[in-house]
């Protein structure tokens, strides 16, 4: 993830469905740095070499979806959206919670940053019934099912908050976590 100084913006997420064969092609963080160094548009056809990914892309006026498995690039349309490890929107448990949270934190005038890491810190896990199927062992989807993830040796590494404000400045700010807790605070002023 990361954004420019003119304003735009570029996230990135894999896709996860074991079912799929693994492609072997080059690595997908690649396209965070091009699409930030002046790429507007993607070629659809290009990025399906990589393995499978989801990417919002593009001037924070403006954004833009991509997912390389469809292959699909689009505006994003306006609203409150959630991005896991499937397709924008996808109903998983966690997106929903997720997009509840923060349809509740932007009600007021200012969203607040700490009840925005207090969102992304939920770990509640879904229940089997409402878990997707895709591919991993039934323990591994249940402890990935949660927004904040902490397993033994796989987690949330980091949780990242972005706030743009109507006249242009940005907020970014940062916390790395280990073994699940909060162990640094970085903050990123323009």
């Amino acid at each position: 993830m990361g954004i420019t100084r003119d304003g735009h913006l570029a996230a990135l997420t894999n896709h996860r469905d074991l079912h799929r064969p693994p492609a072997s092609g080059p690595s997908r963080g690649l396209l965070v740095r091009d699409v930030l160094a002046g790429g507007d548009r993607l070629d659809v056809r290009s990025t399906t070499v990589y393995e499978g990914f989801n990417l919002l892309y593009g001037p924070l006026g403006a954004l833009r979806y991509h997912d390389n498995l469809r292959p699909t690039d689009m505006p994003l349309p306006p609203g409150v959206h959630g991005l896991s490890n499937a397709f924008l929107d996808t109903p998983w448990p966690k997106v929903l919670r997720a997009k509840e949270g923060l349809e509740r934190v932007i009600e007021g005038d200012a969203p607040s940053v700490d009840a925005l890491f207090d969102l992304l810190m939920d770990d509640r896990q879904a229940t089997d019934t409402e878990l997707p199927v895709t591919g991993l062992p039934l323990a591994m989807e249940r402890a990935v099912s949660s927004i904040h993830i902490d397993t033994p040796g796989y987690g949330t590494r980091c949780s990242t908050v972005i706030l743009v404000s109507d006249s242009g400045e940005v907020l970014f700010e940062e916390r790395t976590q280990g073994g699940g807790r909060v162990q640094e605070w970085f903050r990123v002023d323009p």
